[in-house]
């Protein structure tokens, strides 16, 4: 009997792929983060330590100003570029939350898109405030909508039929894409490579960086591929590429050669796009992946009821929960953040203000900013110790924007 195939594509940390390449790199300068012990033993971690301050950005609600679920969030000189589920259109709002326009180039013609894959801050020297858009192709405008220019490169490596993941403008003025392609021979691999861009959007390089695979046999009728894509980063000066398995992370040098710097290692757990979904054991990585000096944050999405730190006593009726880890680069330490229990949200104690725990749904200029839509935010400045959040909170009502709270490093 012939199998029907279906293709799933998973981009929960905006990218992520199974990375079956082989590893690199000596064990001395590879760190390993255990998940399953770090999950053993949630802690409270003080947002003070890694923050200097906290605001509360309430997004200005008008009829134009209206948007859903935030999907892209980007900040550039001072304005918020923000893409939602289901819209075509680029809100924009000020540095205090204050609406400024939106940003409409829905259609077929000459600086125009059809779909928004993804939001990158551009730092062209001409236009402060520029905003990338990937889309069928990238394209990039200044902070008032108007048409800046095309990066051709990015429409030569879809001509060679590759996918791209996301794009990066660099401090040096050039971009760096990730991208995929499928293997000729095998429907359940890809290739995966980074391309390096001129500050005028024309191709200079491209790198491999391993391979991006999954097959499922769900039954004899039928296979599923899930497509797990891995994401790109700069840190030190260094390209990362962090495989969307979320088992590896990658650095490469400036002659590209390719060093492991983190292995995962999950212990009794595994991503959910290699085995049953419903398994108590089944995780995910989701969004985003911070890296600055002293540590590194990332998230997971874990099974119900599988997170020791809830606080419900059945734990069988717990609801799916999204955990936040902190690695602790100096004492080579995973550390999952504890739960608060107004709003079960893994995170640092908010000891700032008292509000609700703090997890980074975005990380964007240099800062992290966790959304929460209007009506929670007023269920949870009923039962919170933040004065701030019970005046906002006075504010709004349930129809309003989401309110963004944004932490910023030390």
């Amino acid at each position: 009997m012939k199998e029907k195939v279906f293709i799933l594509l998973f981009s929960l940390l905006t990218a992520y792929g199974c990375s079956n390449a082989e590893k690199s790199g000596s064990a001395s300068d590879t760190a390993v983060l255990n998940l399953e012990k770090a999950l053993d033993d949630a802690e409270n971690i003080n947002l003070s330590l890694y923050a200097s301050s906290l605001r509360y950005i309430p997004l200005q609600t008008t009829k134009s100003s209206a948007i859903g679920k935030i999907l892209h969030l980007c900040h550039n000189d001072g304005c918020f570029y923000i893409s939602s589920i289901g819209s075509k259109e680029i809100a924009v709002f000020s540095e205090s939350g204050e609406f400024i326009r939106k940003i409409n180039r829905n259609g077929r013609g000459p600086g125009e898109y059809t779909r928004i894959s993804g939001l990158f801050a551009d730092y062209d020297a001409d236009a402060k405030g520029a905003i990338g858009v990937l889309c069928q192709s990238a394209f990039v405008y200044d902070s008032e909508g108007r048409y800046i220019k095309r990066l051709s490169g990015i429409d030569s490596l879809q001509k060679e039929k590759y996918w791209i993941d996301n794009i990066l403008h660099m401090e040096n003025g050039e971009y760096i894409a990730m991208c995929r392609i499928p293997d000729k021979e095998n429907v359940s691999t890809q290739s995966e490579s980074f391309a390096l861009l001129d500050n005028n959007g024309n191709i200079k390089s491209v790198h491999p960086a391993g391979k991006s695979c999954f097959k499922r046999n769900i039954s004899p009728e039928m296979v599923m591929i899930a497509l797990r894509p891995s994401n790109v980063s700069v840190y030190n000066g260094q390209i990362n590429v962090i495989k969307g398995a979320f088992d590896t992370i990658y650095a490469y040098n400036s002659d590209y050669e390719r060093r492991t710097r983190y292995i995962v290692d999950y212990g009794k757990y595994y991503d959910m796009a290699f085995g049953d979904l419903f398994s108590p054991e089944a995780i995910s990585v989701t969004k985003p992946f911070i890296e600055k000096d002293d540590f590194l944050i990332f998230r997971m999405f874990l099974p119900k009821g599988e997170f020791i730190a809830t606080k419900k006593e059945d734990k069988s009726e717990a609801p799916k929960a999204v955990v936040t880890f902190l690695y602790d680069k100096k004492e080579e330490r995973l550390i999952s953040l504890a739960q608060d229990e107004v709003s079960a949200v893994s995170g640092f104690v908010n000891d700032m203000d008292g509000g609700i725990n703090f997890t980074p749904d975005f990380f964007t200029g240099g800062k992290m900013y966790q959304i929460v839509e209007a009506d929670l935010f007023m269920e949870y400045a009923q039962t919170s110790d933040s004065p701030r959040m019970k005046r906002i909170a006075e504010r709004i009502s349930e129809d309003s924007n989401p309110v963004m709270i944004e932490a910023t490093f030390k």
